[in-house]
C-alpha cells in the first residue's frame, strides 16, 4: 500500500476487515507502517471477505478504498478411510491388522473428496505388539502430498517388520483434515526355524512275541 498527502500531511492510515462484506472492525493503524504489511486473517469460513483502507490527512479529508471479496476457508476436509486390499496370502486380518508373509500387500485410500484436492499416505515402522503412535500431522509444504483420487491403493514396502499406515487429506487452501484411522501391517516371508535335535528308539515286547517300535523326538 501507499498513502500520502502533499498539503497537510497524513494523520491516519488504518486497515479494517469484515468477513460479511460490510461490517468493517479494525485490524491495524498503518499511519506509520511499511508496506507490505502482513497480518493473519481470522479463523473465518467465508466468501464475502473485504479489506478497507481509510487515510485521513490533518485537514480531515479521508479517502477510503476496498478490496475486491475474497475467499477465506478455515474448515479441514474429511478425514480419509484406510483399508486393506486383501490378497491371497494374508495369514490373518481383521479391519486393522493383517499378517502376511509378503510385501505385495495394498492399502486402499477412500474419502478425497469434498474440497480435498490433495492426500499424503505415510509409513511408519512400528513395534510390534505395541499400539503406534500417531506421527505429526503434515504441512501443506511437506513433500509426498499427491493429486486426490476417489480411490486409490498403496503397495507396502518389502522388508520384515511391522508397519502402520496413517493418511490426511488437505484442500485448496492448505487446511489438513484429521488423521485417518490407522491400519497395521506385520509383513514376515521368513519361514519358521525348525531343527531336530534327537531321535531315540525303543522296542517293546508284546504278548504274541511282536514288537512295537516307539520314537521319541
Amino acid at each position: 500500500f501507499s498513502a500520502s498527502d502533499a498539503t497537510s500531511g497524513l494523520a491516519s492510515v488504518i486497515l479494517y476487515y469484515a468477513d460479511d462484506g460490510s461490517t468493517f472492525s479494525q485490524v491495524a493503524d498503518l499511519t506509520s507502517g511499511v508496506s507490505p504489511y502482513s497480518w493473519t486473517v481470522p479463523s473465518d469460513d467465508t466468501t464475502t471477505a473485504k479489506l478497507r483502507l481509510i487515510a485521513i490527512d490533518n485537514a480531515g479529508n479521508s479517502t477510503t478504498v476496498d478490496s475486491n471479496t475474497f475467499t477465506v476457508d478455515s474448515t479441514a476436509p474429511s478425514a480419509l478411510s484406510l483399508a486393506f486390499t486383501t490378497p491371497g496370502d494374508f495369514g490373518t486380518t481383521s479391519a486393522s491388522l493383517a499378517l502376511s508373509k509378503t510385501a505385495a500387500n495394498s492399502v486402499t485410500i477412500t474419502g478425497c473428496s469434498g474440497d480435498a484436492v490433495k492426500m499424503l499416505l505415510k509409513e511408519v515402522d512400528t513395534t510390534e505388539g505395541t499400539a503406534p503412535s500417531t506421527p505429526t500431522a503434515p504441512t501443506s509444504t511437506d513433500v509426498g502430498w499427491i493429486s486426490c483420487a476417489a480411490t486409490s491403493t498403496w503397495t507396502a514396502v518389502t522388508g520384515d517388520g511391522e508397519k502402520s499406515y496413517f493418511a490426511w487429506a488437505m484442500d485448496a487452501s492448505g487446511n489438513v483434515s484429521a488423521v485417518s484411522n490407522t491400519l497395521t501391517l506385520v509383513i514376515d516371508p521368513t519361514s519358521p526355524t525348525l531343527s531336530l535335535t534327537s531321535c531315540n528308539s525303543a522296542n517293546l515286547a508284546v504278548a504274541g512275541g511282536t514288537s512295537d517300535r516307539k520314537s521319541v523326538v
